[in-house]
């Protein structure tokens, strides 16, 4: 309860006062596995009414669960129902520089589309299948190769991919936008501070959702949500940010992974987070999910 009132006060605090929409905490999850893959989680896919996810670590390997709820839909227990270890181009299993995939956005069927850092490129695969499907020439992103590359991965409402680099240049995060078999970039997303962003999801109504990170000078994380419109055109644009949650620091872990689902039942839009742990055992994967109420 003391958690859900901070949480409360600090979307009231960060939000214009004109702003009609507001997010109310559904639910914090700590989700533990007895699996030395298991940790680093960085993107993250609900499936249908929140009782499934998807989700990516940065070694590269994928797992999928099924979500068990209560009453009031928080979940309870997660429960991995496969695991699998992506392929490299050469069809080997990602190891070192091709392991780190950072974000996730959803295909049909079993489809997933992945972005990587590193070595970074974007590809689809076809669980379980781990062979990928590259949707670039190899050498695209070699300018931005390393630790700050994709963080977020999302669709357009006209059906196109959109990746988002993680830090921000001359005020803007740097996006590249699925043109045919290759990927172009346009004018970015307005950054604001000195936040990192870290995923992004799509809204059905067309506004783009940007979760976004920082650390203070004690190393405790703040996360913040905002949104933008999209402005339909040949290269997309976006609006100016919309703040709807700012989090203390240390209220939250590293969130990196964001999806954006439909509860039927209570017709609402959820937004949930995912934790990376960096594999390391001061931090937790959390699974924090938020009610979205305009």
């Amino acid at each position: 309860m003391l958690r859900a009132l901070l949480i409360s006060v600090c979307v009231a605090l960060s939000c214009p006062a004109a702003l009609a929409a507001s997010l109310t905490l559904r639910g914090d999850y700590t989700w533990a596995e007895n699996d030395a893959d298991f940790g680093g989680l960085s993107g993250l896919i609900m499936g249908a009414n929140g009782a499934s996810l998807t989700t990516v670590s940065d070694d590269g390997v994928v797992f999928q669960a099924a979500v068990a709820r209560d009453g009031a839909g928080a979940v309870t227990a997660i429960n991995v129902t496969s695991s699998l270890r992506l392929h490299d181009n050469r069809n080997r299993p990602v190891a070192g520089f091709h392991a780190n995939a950072e974000a996730l956005a959803p295909g049909p069927r079993n489809r997933i589309f992945v972005a990587f850092e590193g070595y970074a490129r974007i590809a689809a695969f076809d669980l379980p299948d781990p062979k990928p499907k590259p949707l670039h020439a190899w050498n695209l992103f070699k300018p931005i190769w390393g630790n700050a590359g994709f963080e977020s991965l999302a669709w357009l409402p006209d059906g196109r991919l959109i990746a988002v680099v993680e830090t921000a240049v001359d005020g803007r995060y740097r996006v590249h936008v699925q043109s045919g078999r290759s990927f172009v970039e346009v004018p970015g997303l307005p950054a604001d501070g000195d936040y990192a962003a870290t995923d992004a999801a799509l809204e059905p109504d067309g506004r783009l959702y940007l979760l976004e990170r920082r650390q203070d000078w004690l190393m405790r994380f703040q996360t913040r949500i905002r949104r933008f419109a999209v402005l339909r055109g040949k290269e997309p644009a976006f609006g100016a940010g919309e703040t709807l949650i700012e989090t203390r620091p240390g209220d939250l872990d590293n969130m990196e992974g964001l999806s954006l689902w439909h509860d039927a039942g209570r017709n609402v839009t959820v937004l949930s987070l995912v934790s990376d742990d960096n594999f390391m055992p001061f931090q937790s994967t959390r699974l924090v999910e938020y009610d979205l109420h305009e």
